[in-house]
């Protein structure tokens, strides 16, 4: 697409609230690149200071990040001097700061009075020249009319027999929380409580739910006080994620149609309530293809299905059942506008050139998937990344299924489908193209043992080099029968200087089902075909056991290896907008223990207690993620009454949590894993030590190598009481243990060198970029 500048943003100077919500970043990324004249870029993010307010932004120079809070006084601007200059240089306002699902109290602080607040802003900058506020399209009422393009009246409402005063709902709002301090109520019952009272005073008024009331009464608010500003209200649906720019399937958080593609793909929803006649706003027609399913045949399953669905329907219903359709008059006197000027393929915002179940299954379906990987530049990668899909064989198990042994075996056997199409794919690809190499993980080297033959492949192991030694060891110690003191005579001789493998490892049969480790053998016998390995770890990390690889390697004749690790960002520059990030701005250094178990892991009920019990005792900060494979999000069962008795010292995240972000933040001072060697290669980029609780696989040897190799970490669960509840009383110590005596402040001090080295490799001229060097140099040669 021709790149053209919009004149109108050049030279000038604009101000959007509600920077770090999605919108505010899409438009944002769109005015720089199409008007890199602009002059500057005030964004107002929600954060305790100036400098956690820079942190959540990247360093740009026509970008300012300006800590704030529209629902204050000055929009929370405490900084005078800062006021008055802005004051002085804006020329536009964009007002995008809003809050969903919220709080009768906190949705009006935000939605209305915030508003009001920016229009109060607004009219103290003497060069303003508009005022663009993002509300919603469901400000309107259910009735069976077409939605018209027409701003709201002041009092208005959808109810013959009710008058709306914004003042009277402020007393409401006000009455009823000292009404619940008064019975002392806990901060979960006030939520509910004033959650329930929005309602209320919406379906009151004629509205469905506290956002569109509270919505409807920001505009009402700044269209009666404007004066002679110039105002625009931008309506927006419903969010998915980019269609075309700045790449296709860009999307952050979990937005409204993926908490169903979510739930479903989790097992936890198979069906969903609607009307196949209402006119969903993006396409009713691909909730309809993921939600109607039958029933589970368990009352467990069904009962937490249930809940699930409820609580997505009580949520979503106003969609659900929306029958109206949006006038759109004045949007496409808009885009006539636009295409009249020539600037229709750089402001292109015609939904009817989009290709709906297209786009769904191939663009934001996609895209959501690829958006959990974090800390990249996917804009970047967009250019050279294309994500080639294969048919899902018929036998494939469902992720309902609540044995996470079994899916994974199912996964690895549905893999083992792939061996043709693969071949096919890159039998294709090399007849049009110069020269094709294929990189495929230690598990599929079965697929992949035809290609070999076409071009060179090259087998990527994400394991520790460690633990790949010291497997290797075990399986020449094994088949050769070697007695114990032969073997220990053996390792004087074999093993390179460094290369410590204690005895009494964790067994393969004690650490992968018997399924699994079948299938290990049958990648290893397809193996030896591969024309060198790669590894994720680096030199400094694990010099003497990459050694010990290249020495192994060498009795199955593959001369070629390259240490390119760490995958994973060694400095974090993006934003990332959770809450747990904005807790930790608040906490001391190192102060912080992360509790984290991946994403392949089940507890039982009594252990999560124990877990529980012993974070409380440490009387240390944390933050837990609360996460089950088998369940759906929510359904780990927490303490009742333990959120709020911690709420000082800990929080509590049940969803995906942006574990590297919260491992390099300087409150962190300690990470309780589960030891996949990802999370291990994180903390350690990252300087933080660990307290280890392998679960399964590669992690029992990986804590070994964590605990007893690096030294940078304390060990929680030994496996060999890997089917023992772990009491809260050893939880307890193992976090005073690593976060609050001398012997725990040596292990950080450990790990903040070995993080060091780590990231000094990444460097030019590191062990890193050399490795990686020497790689590309090989393939293009």
């Amino acid at each position: 697409m021709e790149s053209r500048t919009i004149e109108q943003f050049q030279g000038k100077t604009i101000l959007i609230t509600g920077a770090t919500g999605f919108l505010s970043k899409l438009l944002v990324e769109k005015i720089l690149r199409i008007q890199p004249n602009v002059k500057k870029l005030y964004l107002l993010i929600r954060a305790s200071d100036y400098n956690s307010a820079r942190k959540r932004f990247t360093n740009e120079e026509k970008v300012f990040a300006i800590s704030g809070d529209i629902s204050q006084e000055d929009m929370g601007i405490i900084n005078s001097q800062l006021r008055n200059e802005m004051y002085n240089e804006i020329d536009i306002i964009i007002n995008s700061a809003s809050t969903f699902d919220e709080r009768y109290d906190i949705a009006m602080n935000v939605n209305v009075v915030g508003a009001m607040n920016v229009l109060k802003f607004a009219k103290n900058c003497t060069k303003v020249k508009m005022l663009l506020h993002v509300s919603t399209a469901y400000v309107c009422s259910k009735t069976t009319e077409i939605v018209r393009e027409k701003p709201l009246v002041m009092g208005e409402t959808f109810n013959e027999n009710s008058y709306l005063d914004m003042d009277v709902e402020r007393r409401v709002i006000s009455n009823k929380l000292k009404e619940l301090e008064t019975q002392n109520k806990t901060p979960k019952e006030v939520t509910t409580t004033m959650k329930e009272l929005g309602i209320q005073r919406a379906k009151l008024h004629g509205w469905l739910y506290t956002y569109s009331f509270t919505k409807a009464m920001g505009e009402m608010i700044l269209g009666h006080l404007k004066e002679n500003l110039q105002l625009v209200f931008i309506r927006p649906t419903i969010i998915t994620s980019t269609y075309k720019e700045p790449f296709p399937g860009w999307i952050e958080g979990v937005r409204t149609l993926d908490a169903f593609i979510l739930a479903y793909g989790k097992g936890v929803l198979n069906f969903f309530y609607g009307n196949p006649n209402s006119k969903l706003d993006t396409m009713l027609k691909f909730v309809n293809l993921v939600s109607f399913h039958r029933f589970d045949k368990t009352y467990e399953n069904m009962k937490m299905k249930m809940c699930k669905a409820i609580r997505l329907s009580e949520l979503y219903e106003p969609y659900m059942f929306f029958y109206e359709s949006f006038d759109d008059v004045n949007t496409e006197k808009l885009r006539m506008t636009v295409k009249e000027i020539n600037l229709d393929e750089v402001l292109n915002f015609d939904p009817r050139c989009i290709n709906w179940e297209d786009y769904f299954m191939n663009t934001h379906i996609p895209g959501s998937a690829k958006a959990r990987i974090h800390g990249w530049d996917l804009a970047t990668a967009a250019n050279y990344i294309h994500f080639q899909e294969f048919p899902t064989p018929s036998s494939f198990m469902s992720s309902s299924e609540k044995n996470m042994s079994k899916l994974i075996v199912s996964i690895l056997d549905a893999s083992l489908t792939l061996r043709e199409p693969v071949t096919a794919f890159i039998k294709n690809l090399s007849s049009t193209t110069r020269r094709v190499v294929v990189i495929y993980d230690s598990m599929m080297a079965y697929t992949v043992q035809d290609t070999v033959k076409i071009v060179d492949a090259y087998c990527f192991h994400a394991i520790s080099a460690f633990s790949n030694s010291s497997l290797f060891w075990d399986v020449i110690k094994n088949r050769l029968h070697l007695p114990s003191f032969v073997s220990k005579l053996a390792k004087k001789f074999l093993l390179p200087s460094g290369a410590y493998i204690p005895e009494g490892l964790p067994t393969l049969k004690s650490s992968f089902t018997p399924e699994f480790a079948e299938y290990l053998r049958l990648q290893y016998s397809c193996n030896k075909f591969s024309s060198g390995n790669l590894y994720d770890t680096c030199k400094v990390l694990e010099g003497p056991y990459l050694e010990t690889l290249a020495r192994f390697n060498k009795l199955l004749r593959i001369h070629k290896q390259w240490a390119v690790g760490p995958f994973n960002p060694v400095t974090i520059s993006g934003i990332t907008h959770h809450e747990c990030l904005e807790w930790l701005d608040k906490q001391s250094p190192n102060s912080v223990i992360l509790v984290s178990f991946g994403t392949t892991t089940s507890l039982s009920t009594e252990q999560i207690k124990e877990i529980a019990i012993g974070l409380e005792k440490s009387q240390h900060k944390f933050i837990w993620v609360v996460r089950d494979a088998t369940k759906g999000e929510g359904e780990v069962q927490i303490p009742i009454g333990y959120e709020n008795r911690v709420k000082e010292k800990g929080i509590i995240v049940k969803d995906w949590a942006p574990q590297l972000e919260i491992l390099a933040h300087t409150s962190t001072g300690g990470f309780m894993s589960h030891c996949g060697w990802n999370s291990c290669m994180e903390s350690i980029t990252m300087g933080v030590p660990i307290a280890t609780w392998p679960m399964q696989f590669d992690q029992p040897r990986n804590a070994v190598f964590v605990t007893d190799v690096l030294k940078i970490g304390v060990v929680v669960k030994h496996w060999d009481r890997r089917d023992d509840i772990i009491d809260s009383t050893t939880i307890k110590n193992c976090v005073k243990k690593l976060m609050a005596s001398t012997e725990g402040d040596e292990m950080r001090m450990r790990a903040i060198e070995f993080g060091k080295k780590v990231r000094e490799s990444m460097n030019n001229g590191g062990n890193h970029q050399m490795e990686m060097d020497s790689f590309i140099a090989h393939i293009t040669r």
